[in-house]
């Protein structure tokens, strides 16, 4: 394994983004699904846009992205302990 990557860990750490601007409704999809969990689905689902736009503009992508935030770590390389 050559990478490890971390979701929903400090903002300091996170040094990788994934835009997913043309997948966010089908998270959101997948979030009502589970309506038992998040009392109120319309905050959330704001919550989710506004997260996912924050993560944009730290990534320096357009206005009007959205992206994951990932912090991924290098597991056998070069400069690891498993890479020598």
């Amino acid at each position: 394994m050559p990478w490890l990557w971390l979701f929903a860990g400090p903002e300091t750490r996170e040094n990788y983004f994934v835009d997913v601007t043309d997948h966010v409704d089908a998270k959101l999809a997948a979030i009502r699904i589970h309506a038992s969990q998040h009392p109120d689905l319309e905050g959330m689902e704001r919550a989710v846009r506004g997260m996912l736009r924050h993560n944009a503009s730290r990534a320096g992508m357009p206005g009007g992205r959205s992206a994951e935030a990932f912090h991924v770590v290098e597991v056998n390389g070069s400069q690891t302990i498993a890479g020598f």
